[in-house]
């Protein structure tokens, strides 16, 4: 969508980030309902989704796209290979085994990766950083219970491993975005990370699961996280980032995954114990804390 049209569409900030909240808080026990009600293939259903998104944002645009230049490459790349497609086909993985709400949470948890990477490489993080990433962590931990883990549940074990996979790919974005700002507006980029997303998710799809597919009860929501989630809320948060200080876009992005959580519960039913809302709670401060910093 281009992006003068959505400041037009989205004025007020406050419909962005409502229309950000309810899309994305909609879509992991929307996702879950297609998941274990349907044969519907979880590769299949991230493939779709990305070839959807890129098909409507191509329609938005009547056609006009930005071409990237060689130094949006690593932004392009980071958004298309790792947020695109490693986290969402992670996410897509995990909510079978994993609640929906806990789907939502655990996928946020970037930080616990992005301040001991961004170490890795040589720069330096101020200690109220660290501080925020090991409270992070609790939350983790909180949520996860690997003390009650059933380690011969091996679906259980690789769904949780397949959310820290996401939140990994997440902070790896975040990191090369930051280090390699692109050129163009992201805004500009998001069709082609989708058509470099859909590539791979699809190569993926017809190699691991060949016989996989999308049966007609699972189409509702291939359609509604293809042609409006993917697209629409993605563009919110990309606004809404560039609108808000980084501590307010923190803490208002936050209410997506308690929005997951309210509503896997009411959906599906899922449990809110302490455990949830604890660990929910301790990330979300850890998320806050390294803001300020």
């Amino acid at each position: 969508m281009p992006e003068g049209r959505l400041r037009r569409l989205g004025g007020s900030t406050t419909v962005l980030l409502l229309a950000a909240i309810l899309l994305f808080g909609a879509s992991w026990p929307a996702v879950k309902i297609a998941l274990i009600t349907t044969s519907a293939s979880p590769f299949w259903l991230a493939a779709v989704r990305s070839c959807l998104a890129c098909l409507t944002l191509l329609i938005l645009r009547g056609g006009r796209l930005v071409r990237p230049a060689a130094a949006d490459a690593p932004a392009l790349l980071a958004i298309g290979v790792l947020q695109l497609t490693a986290f969402f086909l992670c996410c897509h993985l995990a909510v079978r085994s994993v609640p929906a709400g806990q789907t939502a949470i655990l996928s946020n948890a970037a930080l616990i990766w992005v301040v001991p990477l961004t170490a890795l490489f040589g720069q330096k993080e101020p200690a109220l950083r660290w501080f925020a990433a090991m409270v992070t962590l609790c939350g983790v931990v909180v949520i996860v219970q690997p003390w009650a883990i059933d380690w011969g549940e091996l679906d259980s074990m690789a769904a949780y491993l397949a959310l820290l996979v996401a939140a990994f790919a997440w902070a790896c974005t975040i990191l090369v975005i930051r280090a390699r700002p692109p050129q163009l507006h992201v805004l500009e980029l998001l069709p082609w990370s989708f058509a470099i997303s859909a590539c791979l998710l699809i190569a993926l799809a017809m190699i691991l699961e060949p016989t996989g597919g999308i049966p007609p009860g699972a189409w509702p929501v291939a359609l509604f996280n293809g042609m409006i989630v993917a697209p629409f809320g993605t563009s919110c948060l990309i606004e809404l980032s560039r609108r808000l200080s980084p501590m307010i876009a923190t803490i208002a992005i936050m209410a997506i995954p308690l929005t997951g959580v309210l509503m896997g519960n009411f959906i599906l039913g899922e449990r809110i114990g302490y455990d949830l809302i604890c660990g929910g709670l301790l990330i979300a401060l850890g998320m806050i804390m390294a803001s300020r910093s």
